[in-house]
């Protein structure tokens, strides 16, 4: 039963995906939480709440090499800023467990890294594209938008660390839901016209514009279904 830290679990998408895996029965996940109403939250929802932030990752990160092991890192949190160096610290992690079973003779997978990034650091085009399509080069089609940059750029450097960690990375389309906050600004026009008793609302938006669209739930079932296909989880009961 591998062990899994979600970063980001009381996000969107990190509280449905620690649904899921603890849906599966196959799995112990564990969370950051910031606060204690948050690891009362991940308590509830049957993950194990270990409190902390990027900027408080002492504790989290003594877990990971601890003698109840994480198997892998899934990070869904959006910590532009910070996620660079966490990386850093947990390449670290994952060079010291390879060192020390090199010492010890034996073979051991490695520390894996599940980064969620997002469709739209393939910018934005009228023309379909796939994830084979190159992102972050002078010669992709089309270039991220300023606001995502910085995903396209950590991607390589989650690609870079794969002598030292099992890396994924997964892009999820513009995700819908439940509560996502993601739409506010193409909805909360509406209700305030609505409410105001306006008949015409403008909104700013491409006429073209035809976004690819997955379901929470969806995007949690594709991040189980990553975990269990990462090559370093050996053995998976």
């Amino acid at each position: 039963m591998p062990n899994i830290l979600v970063l980001g679990a009381t996000g969107y998408i990190g509280s449905a995906l620690c649904s899921a895996l603890t849906r599966s029965g196959s799995h112990t996940v564990y969370g950051i939480a910031r606060t204690p109403l948050s690891a009362r939250t991940l308590s509830r929802a049957e993950v194990v709440p270990i409190v902390g932030s990027f900027s408080e990752k002492t504790g989290f990160l003594a877990l990971i090499n601890s003698t109840t092991p994480i198997d892998i890192v899934l990070n869904c949190a959006e910590a532009p800023s910070e996620v660079q160096t966490l990386l850093d610290d947990i390449k670290v992690l994952g060079q010291q467990r390879l060192d020390s079973a090199r010492k010890a003779g034996v073979r051991t997978p490695k520390l894996g890294y599940i980064y969620v990034s997002g469709s739209w650091v393939h910018g934005s085009s009228d023309e379909p594209t796939n994830d084979l399509a190159p992102v972050a080069v002078p010669y992709a089609r089309d270039q991220s938008a300023k606001l995502v940059a910085w995903r396209a750029v950590h991607e390589q450097a989650v690609l870079a660390a794969s002598d030292v960690l099992g890396v994924m990375i997964v892009r999820p389309a513009l995700v819908y839901g439940r509560a996502g906050n993601i739409w506010t600004g193409l909805f909360a026009p509406i209700l305030a016209a609505r409410n105001a008793g306006e008949k015409v609302v403008e909104i700013t938006a491409d006429l073209k514009s035809r976004p690819g669209l997955v379901h929470v739930d969806d995007v949690a079932s594709g991040l189980r279904a990553a975990v269990e296909q990462l090559p370093s989880v050996w053995h998976l009961i």
